[in-house]
């Protein structure tokens, strides 16, 4: 029996010893991811507070998202392949004491309230209606195996 518990013992002590040699890494689970960073503008000023969506073009990739900050800066974390680009930043909901609500973008959509049943203001794109779709947009890069930077210029 205490031959048994002996090598019940060296098992165990071997087994930890792989772990700690070996590493239990969180940084090794799913697809490596490489930094993408730039800053969007409009007009040459920033566009703060825009979120950047880059939608993989092989299927069954994972989208990258980020948002600017107030310098328009942006950063995203993408798995190497390319991407096409799109954005979007919906002006700033009415206050919340006011009873409305906002709804979809989609234009042909007509939403009411429904305490009292009035129209509801479907909130406005702040940037051109083209960037909006990554089919549209003619903003497409190219995740390599190293940091990049991709400046984006809104016309």
């Amino acid at each position: 029996m205490k031959s048994y518990l002996l090598q019940l013992a060296c098992f165990a002590s071997l087994c930890c010893a792989s772990l700690l040699v070996c590493g239990c890494n969180s940084e090794d689970v799913g697809p490596r991811t490489y930094p993408v960073s730039g800053v969007v503008s409009q007009k040459g000023a920033p566009v703060a507070d825009a979120d950047v969506i880059f939608v993989p073009d092989s299927e069954g990739a994972l989208a990258a998202f980020g948002k600017t900050d107030s310098t328009g800066t942006y950063k995203v974390n993408a798995v190497e392949g390319s991407y096409k680009i799109k954005l979007s930043k919906l002006e700033k909901p009415q206050s919340a004491s006011s009873g409305k609500v906002f709804a979809s973008t989609d234009e042909e959509l007509e939403v009411y309230d429904p305490a009292d049943g009035d129209k509801v203001q479907v909130p406005k794109s702040l940037v051109p209606k083209k960037f909006t779709d990554h089919n549209s947009s003619g903003l497409t890069h190219r995740v390599p195996t190293s940091p990049t930077t991709f400046d984006i210029e809104l016309n």
